[in-house]
């Protein structure tokens, strides 16, 4: 902002009020422009006030100024800072505004008369910007193309050939976030949202849009919740055991169950997978763990809510279903552990070693 605009709104001032209207009494007035490099979606620049030395808020606050036609205004204070010319309504509305006013209405074209671009550059942004745009997107052209070949379709555009797409990380947008990340889909610009991947292990296809959901999905490879029953509270964790098999757990009880293992010298493998049809959908289960040398199936079980709503809308039981009939086949047992139950269950096993 220009050092002069600042001067000529100092002087145009006569008098500042609070919040209630009343009139504020100070010795010495000063504006002082201040960077914001750590703001993220207001203007680079601000203008303080000071009164007598002292920092005030701009909130609530007005302000009677004279403008340059001489008339006097009371606007509010925050939108006073904002002005680049001393101008009030009455004298904007002049001859030369009617004059384009007219060649509008009449063609449709403005002529001759200079208009505003925005001319901000991503590159150009602070760095705090830039980190704090990519934790709010997320999406870098990295990640984009590691969930190029899950991507049914962006925002309702069905994807057919993905090696004519084009990322966008940053594509300047008209609104308080001054960038948003978009792509090019048959040579037509369309938002980054409403992204429909399919899920690699069951092939259904779900939608993916909050911040975190999409977090999640990168680092589960984009597998879907029914196939990794992974979130928040149960994210998917590696554990490497004694026996140096890399196998998978999500909760502390099935940590728990690992080690216990591992004490009695028992080897414990990622459990199978095994497809099944609930509510007209093709679905697969994944049994938690396998213990070979015992020929056990295992599920691990906590007293939470979800296996809860499980049992009560029948879709614990089609897992069970598949799960007992794939044992049968294969001559193997297939067993459900809560917590209760490890104390007999390794006793057992340890009477059998």
């Amino acid at each position: 902002m220009n050092k002069n605009i600042i001067e000529n709104l100092k002087e145009s001032i006569v008098r500042i009020y609070d919040e209630f209207d009343n009139i504020i009494e100070y010795s010495k007035l000063e504006l002082i422009l201040k960077k914001n490099e750590d703001k993220i979606h207001s203007l680079s620049e601000s203008i303080e006030v000071y009164l007598d030395g002292k920092k005030i808020t701009t909130r609530n606050k007005k302000v009677l100024y004279k403008c340059s036609c001489g008339a006097e205004n009371k606007i509010f204070l925050k939108k006073f800072l904002d002005k680049d010319r001393l101008r009030c309504n009455k004298c904007r509305e002049d001859f030369e505004k009617r004059m384009y006013h007219s060649l509008f209405f009449t063609d449709g074209v403005v002529r001759g008369r200079k208009t505003k671009t925005n001319t901000y550059v991503f590159d150009n942004e602070t760095d705090c910007f830039k980190q704090n745009y990519f934790t709010r997107h997320l999406y870098t052209n990295e990640f984009f193309e590691k969930m190029l070949p899950n991507i049914i379709s962006i925002n309702g555009i069905k994807i057919c050939d993905k090696s004519d797409i084009q990322y966008l990380e940053h594509e300047r947008v008209k609104n308080q976030y001054k960038y948003f990340p978009h792509v090019i889909i048959n040579n037509k610009k369309t938002p980054f949202i409403n992204v429909v991947v399919k899920c690699p292990k069951c092939g259904n296809e779900y939608k993916i849009s909050d911040r975190r959901s999409k977090r999640e999905k990168i680092k589960t490879n984009f597998i879907c919740k029914d196939c990794s029953f992974s979130n928040k509270n149960f994210p998917i964790q590696t554990y490497l055991t004694k026996f140096n098999d890399i196998i998978t757990y999500q909760s502390k009880l099935e940590l728990k169950f690992i080690q216990q293992c591992e004490q009695y010298d028992i080897r414990v493998l990622n459990g199978q997978q095994l497809p099944y049809v609930w509510m007209n959908g093709n679905r697969v289960y994944h049994v938690d763990f396998y213990l070979p040398s015992l020929s056990k199936m295992i599920e691990i079980k906590g007293n939470h809510i979800w296996h809860r709503k499980q049992i009560e809308n029948g879709k614990w039981c089609a897992k069970e279903k598949v799960a007992l009939d794939y044992a049968l086949k294969n001559n193997l047992f297939f067993e459900v552990l809560f917590e209760k139950d490890f104390y007999n269950f390794f006793k057992t096993v340890n009477e059998i070693v």
